[in-house]
């Protein structure tokens, strides 16, 4: 590897230590930075929805389920922020 090319590697940001895991409480992971604002939490929740929405699963979900106890179930599927700090 180049000198050069050492030296942009180093300069380019990255993030490291982003360890995702998964609970019964749904999907966590730490990252640097501000919180995002209740307004883009309530559009990543929506797009996540939307997502479920137009995969497989949910029409194995309204199959098993049902419309209604499915679109309840849905209304679940939300992106929060927990601080552990507070």
């Amino acid at each position: 590897m180049s000198k050069k090319r050492r030296r942009q590697q180093k300069r380019q940001p990255g993030v490291t230590g982003i360890a995702p895991w998964l609970d019964d409480q749904g999907l966590h992971a730490l990252l640097p930075g501000r919180p995002p604002s209740q307004e883009l939490l309530d559009q990543m929740t929506k797009a996540h929805q939307e997502r479920i929405r137009n995969s497989p699963l949910w029409d194995a979900l309204v199959q098993e389920v049902g419309l209604e106890e499915a679109e309840r179930m849905l209304q679940q599927f939300q992106v929060k922020i927990h601080d552990p700090g507070v």
